[in-house]
């Protein structure tokens, strides 16, 4: 009796997080859809503030990343970044600069921005936000949709890409790489003049 319990326990508890993000999801693509930005597209060369956004995952990729970076800097861009941890647990314990660390603390159960610090990074004016992460967390998602940057970027994982993002790039196939992503995102930035 005790075990057919526990899982029972399992199963609706699986059950309310799959209905939570359910939820979450749609407040996020409705708040997508109310807010639109209504400022034109900024000159990539007079452009000067990049916020990019990332998991984990994806800022493992370093080396990638570091050429991504270094390129935007002999341009004379400043670059901010917001990195997501999914489990609080592996925060990195040293801070970078112009860099803030976030996890589920950092977000309510909805996955509506909660924290100062990420609630101050939402209020700030980049010229470009670019989300880096290719497998379309809400978490990341939901900075893209809230913050108040004049032009955001970001995979064109579905169809509804481009409620987040006002440039969705990239293409849905086996081999498309966080590479090949940087190459697009570099591309057609520099097109935008």
């Amino acid at each position: 009796m005790h075990k057919a319990f526990n899982q029972l326990t399992k199963k609706v508890t699986n059950l309310s997080s799959k209905l939570r993000y359910s939820i979450a999801q749609s407040i996020i693509n409705k708040v997508a859809r109310q807010v639109r930005n209504k400022h034109a597209i900024p000159s990539y060369s007079s452009s000067t503030s990049f916020l990019i956004i990332m998991d984990a995952e994806t800022a493992g990729q370093q080396a990638l990343l570091e050429n991504f970076y270094k390129q935007l800097v002999a341009e004379g861009k400043s670059i901010y970044k917001a990195i997501y941890f999914n489990k609080p647990k592996d925060l990195p314990i040293n801070k970078m600069e112009n860099t803030l660390f976030l996890s589920r603390k950092d977000y309510n159960m909805l996955g509506i921005p909660k924290s100062k610090a990420l609630k101050y990074l939402l209020n700030q004016k980049y010229d470009f936000l670019i989300n880096l992460n290719m497998n379309n967390l809400l978490p990341l998602k939901s900075i893209a949709t809230y913050s108040k940057s004049i032009c955001r970027v970001g995979y064109n994982r579905d169809n509804r890409a481009h409620a987040h993002y006002d440039l969705s790039l990239g293409m849905q196939f086996q081999d498309y790489s966080l590479a090949l992503f940087l190459k697009d995102i570099d591309t057609y930035l520099h097109k935008i003049d």
